[in-house]
């Protein structure tokens, strides 16, 4: 049965719009989340920009992606950077504790 608006003649507006849009939603399932810049793991973030700077340096891309793509490789770069100086200090961190004169 299809739901036209001589088949909803009797309803009310609000009735019909009610109608229309539970019975005609798209069933295509919504695609996953995109993770934010801060939920990307270390190796998301470098082999997005890995990606990235072969697209740039392939020549092909336009001036105004270029230029967005360079603005995304900068926070991808400096999420890097971000990540690694946070394993570092936690590496130094063990390693201090590990040298530490411990008292027997």
């Amino acid at each position: 049965m299809y739901f036209t608006p001589q088949v909803c003649a009797g309803l009310r507006p609000t009735d019909y719009e009610r109608l229309k849009s539970t019975v005609f939603k798209p069933t295509m399932p919504k695609p996953p989340p995109v993770p934010t810049d801060a939920e990307l793991s270390y190796e998301a973030a470098l082999a997005e920009l890995e990606a990235l700077v072969a697209r740039m340096d392939s020549g092909e891309m336009p001036l105004n992606d270029l230029l967005a793509g360079y603005q995304r490789g900068a926070v991808l770069l400096n999420l890097c950077r971000q990540k690694l100086g946070s394993v570092e200090q936690q590496i130094k961190q063990l390693d201090a504790a590990n040298d530490s004169p411990r008292a027997d």
